[in-house]
């Protein structure tokens, strides 16, 4: 994790700050929440006042938010590459609870699959489904030319 504002590494156990900073331009005026290291808030931010550090969502890293008249967020996290990793985990278990439970075609093992369009429960069975495939069609063409008979030509 770096800071946005002078980009210097941060270790795992550094406390990130997370600053709001307002811009006012002429049509769309808003906040912006930086990610930002102990030093830049002793620069640019002295005059704010934090609340206790909480751990992150995502990796456990002591989170220190500013006080004022923003709610608090749901999300607790350190920056964008955690709140993107816990959205994606729950993408990922949703689309799996709407899919179901399915019965692998190949094995007949029940499994909940990773992606709604899954028919296998894994790539050894994927990869092994066209070999029974092809396996069942050459015994059956061997079973029919074994029942035709036999024609003569004199």
């Amino acid at each position: 994790m770096t800071c946005e504002l002078c980009g210097c590494a941060l270790s795992k156990d550094e406390p990130i700050y997370r600053a709001t900073s307002t811009f006012n331009w002429p049509r769309r005026p808003g906040v912006m929440v930086h990610s930002v290291c102990t030093e830049c808030i002793q620069r640019h931010f002295a005059h704010a006042k934090w609340l206790p550090a909480e751990p992150c969502k995502h990796c456990e890293r002591p989170v220190i938010l500013q006080v004022g008249p923003r709610k608090r967020p749901r999300l607790l996290v350190c920056g964008v590459k955690c709140r993107r990793s816990i959205k994606r985990t729950a993408a990922r278990l949703a689309r799996q609870l709407a899919c179901g439970e399915r019965v692998c075609p190949s094995c007949s093992n029940g499994f909940v699959p990773k992606r709604k369009d899954a028919r296998y429960c894994s790539p050894a069975c994927r990869k092994a489904a066209p070999r029974q495939r092809n396996l069942g069609t050459s015994r059956a063409l061997n079973d029919r030319a074994t029942d035709r008979p036999v024609h003569d030509v004199a």
